[in-house]
């Protein structure tokens, strides 16, 4: 339950700084940052790295995007039921 709620407030976190100005650049080195953290490779921010190095990188990007489809579900789940919840609940 403390992983989904913790999920829950990363994915209300993430959606707002998203929407701010530069969310999306912001969005962009912290992908870059957890992978170099996780496998321990750098990427070049000018030329990108090698082939390889891309190719990588852009298998972690896309399991990371499922992984924040997936809490972005749980978070639409979560704002449906609380307010059916509060909906149905007698005053």
């Amino acid at each position: 339950m403390f992983r989904q709620w913790e999920s829950i407030n990363f994915t209300r976190d993430w959606k707002r700084k998203g929407q701010l100005p530069g969310g999306k650049s912001f969005k962009m080195h912290f992908t870059r940052s957890v992978y170099e953290s996780r496998t321990g490779h750098h990427i070049s921010q000018s030329n990108g790295g090698t082939t390889k190095e891309q190719r990588s990188f852009k298998s972690f990007r896309t399991e990371h995007e499922r992984v924040i489809t997936a809490r972005n579900y749980l978070l639409e789940m979560y704002e449906q039921v609380s307010v059916l919840y509060f909906m149905a609940r007698p005053p």
